[in-house]
């Protein structure tokens, strides 16, 4: 038989953690472009459609870091559940073979 497969879970949950920081500043950032406080009637008479534009293009940057929150905190649940699938596994088959938990 070859080796056992071994995983450091604390090493992957402490990768997890910081996974999950990550996604909380993202999702931050997402509300950054909405607080500026600019606009068509701000940018003047003569950059109306302009400012329109820009206003537009940093409501996209809001929604794409939103998404990109998301996908993080997709992916931090799916490690979690495998992490607690591994654990299971292993204490069942360390229980099977009477090895210490």
């Amino acid at each position: 038989m070859g080796d056992g497969m071994n995983i450091d879970v604390d090493a992957v949950i402490g990768v997890v953690n910081s996974f999950d920081e990550t996604r909380e500043i993202v999702e931050r950032l997402a509300g950054v472009p909405g607080q500026f406080a600019f606009s068509s009637s701000t940018a003047g008479r003569n950059y109306d459609e302009a400012a329109d534009r820009i206003v537009a293009g940093y409501s996209r940057v809001g929604a794409s870091l939103r998404g990109w929150s998301e996908a993080i905190g997709d992916d931090v649940g799916r490690i979690r559940a495998s992490i607690d699938g591994y654990r299971s596994v292993d204490s069942g088959a360390a229980g099977t073979i009477g090895a210490p938990r």
